[in-house]
C-alpha cells in the first residue's frame, strides 16, 4: 500500500502526495516526523516561500545585473559569425543563438553570467582581502543552492555566481563576510566585532539579500 511521500525540489518546492486512505492530520504527522530532513532540503533548494520563480528567456525577458535591470534580445547570429554568444549592448542582453546552441538561449546566459561572476568576485575577493590583510587559499564561484558564500577550513572560498546580479554593495557585503570567516570560522561576537569593522553596513545588505535575493535567478 502507498504511504504519504514528501518531494522537495527547486522546481515544485515543498509537495506532499497523500493516498486516499490518508487525512490531512497524517500528513502533518508525517512532516513533523520528517522535519529534519524537510528542513535541511527546503535550505538546500531555497524554497522556503516556494518553488523558485525561473523567468523564461525569451525577447522582453528581465534578468539583474550588478542589481540593475537587463532586457534580453534573442535573435539569430549573424551569417559572419559560426558560434553562438552573449554580449552586453547598452540596457540589453543579446543573445545570438547559432546552431549550436539548439535555440535555448538558457545555458548560453548562465556561462556568461558565470563568467563574469568570477571575474569580479575574484576581483573583490582580492581588493576587500588585500585591504584587510585575509585572503584565501582558493576561490570557487559555481551553482550553490542554499548559500551565497561560504569558508572552508582549508581557507576556500566560495560563492554562487547569481550573487553578480545583486546591487555592488550587496556582494560586496558577502564577499566580507566570508573574508571574516578566514579568521573566525563561525558567528561569534569575535566574528561580527572584525565584520563590523570591515563592513559596518553589513546587516542593511544582509537584510537586503533576505528578502531579495529568491529573486536572484536565472
Amino acid at each position: 500500500m502507498r504511504s504519504i511521500s514528501l518531494k522537495i525540489s527547486a522546481d515544485d518546492g515543498l509537495v506532499v502526495v497523500i493516498p486516499h486512505r490518508y487525512a490531512i492530520r497524517d500528513a502533518e504527522q508525517a512532516l513533523i516526523k520528517h522535519s529534519k530532513w524537510a528542513i535541511k532540503k527546503l535550505d538546500h533548494f531555497d524554497v522556503w516561500d516556494g518553488p523558485r520563480h525561473v523567468p523564461e528567456l525569451v525577447n522582453g525577458a528581465k534578468l539583474l545585473l550588478y542589481g540593475n535591470e537587463l532586457t534580453v534580445l534573442v535573435r539569430s547570429l549573424p551569417e559572419d559569425r559560426k558560434r553562438s554568444r552573449v554580449f552586453l549592448e547598452d540596457e540589453s542582453l543579446i543573445v545570438e543563438l547559432g546552431p549550436d546552441a539548439d535555440l535555448n538561449p538558457r545555458p548560453l546566459v548562465e556561462k556568461w553570467y558565470r563568467k563574469i561572476a568570477k571575474e569580479l568576485l575574484v576581483e573583490r575577493v582580492e581588493e576587500l582581502g588585500g585591504a584587510i590583510g585575509l585572503l584565501p587559499k582558493k576561490i570557487i564561484v559555481g551553482q550553490r543552492t542554499s548559500r551565497w558564500g561560504s569558508c572552508s577550513s582549508r581557507g576556500t572560498l566560495s560563492f554562487c555566481y547569481r550573487l553578480i546580479m545583486a546591487p555592488p554593495e550587496v556582494i560586496d557585503y558577502v564577499v566580507a563576510h566570508e573574508l571574516c570567516h578566514l579568521q573566525h570560522l563561525n558567528h561569534s561576537k569575535r566574528f561580527y566585532k572584525l565584520l563590523d569593522q570591515v563592513y559596518p553596513e553589513h546587516e542593511i545588505h544582509s537584510k537586503w539579500l533576505k528578502e531579495n535575493g529568491h529573486g536572484l535567478v536565472i
